[in-house]
């Protein structure tokens, strides 16, 4: 797991105080895109876990028949790898069938997932029933990027405002392809609201991105309850 310490921490208020007196709320935009999408299928997935977390019980499905328009939503959780729990898809349960959501095995393929559909049965063997594969629906133009994750901005600040909260961020963790949404505000300098960058909340942890060209911008974590106590930090790549 990328945090070792993040297990330690058993009492954390999710909360953060803002050191920016002058804020304002972002434009609302929408960002209802799927998930995932098939020939016959889109699929939208709501994985509500902490950004850290490899294993989540919590997900919602709804996939959407291209065709006749018939929706599904099921409840389901996390495909993780033992022992370590490496995140390795979706898996949810309707009635006696079960579907999963995988991406590719291949590390640099980020844009093929495949839904499966599996048929089980007491007195025969499990029998796939449908397989197909389809893109991940994610933004290739980055908005930042680390060694570990990509960043994409979701909605922004209204024009003229120097400080904003009520924010979403994507975030795609490029080893295990996992990708969640967070709350995220900007960061200024107190003394005169000078852009420094970006605060995402996520769980326990603070996720920060400081873009000041004073040192090399950074994503930098800690937790809420003690931001001083930085645990992960990873340069951001610089785009050519």
């Amino acid at each position: 797991m990328l945090f070792k310490d993040i297990f330690s921490f058993t009492s954390i208020i999710l909360s953060i105080s803002s050191i920016m007196p002058l804020k304002a709320n972002a434009q609302a935009t929408p960002f209802q895109a799927p998930f995932f999408e098939t020939e016959k299928f889109k699929i939208y997935i709501k994985d509500p876990c902490p950004l850290y977390a490899n294993v989540c019980d919590n997900v919602i499905y709804t996939g959407i028949n291209k065709k006749n328009q018939q929706k599904i939503m099921l409840k389901g959780a996390t495909l993780n790898e033992s022992p370590s729990y490496n995140f390795k898809g979706y898996s949810f349960i309707n009635q006696n069938h079960m579907y999963t959501l995988s991406p590719s095995a291949d590390s640099k393929d980020l844009d093929t997932w495949t839904l499966t559909i599996i048929k089980k049965s007491k007195t025969t063997a499990p029998k796939i029933i449908l397989q197909e594969n389809g893109k991940w629906n994610y933004d290739k133009g980055e908005l930042y990027e680390s060694k570990t994750y990509k960043f994409f901005l979701l909605n922004s600040c209204i024009e003229g405002n120097v400080s904003c909260n009520g924010m979403k961020m994507n975030v795609i963790n490029k080893q295990n392809k996992r990708q969640i949404i967070v709350n995220t505000e900007t960061m200024s300098r107190p003394s005169n609201y000078d852009f420094l960058g970006y605060i995402m909340t996520s769980g326990m942890f603070q996720y920060n991105l400081n873009l000041t060209f004073v040192t090399k911008p950074s994503l930098d974590v800690m937790p809420i309850k003690d931001s001083s106590n930085e645990i992960f930090s990873e340069d951001l790549i610089e785009k050519e």
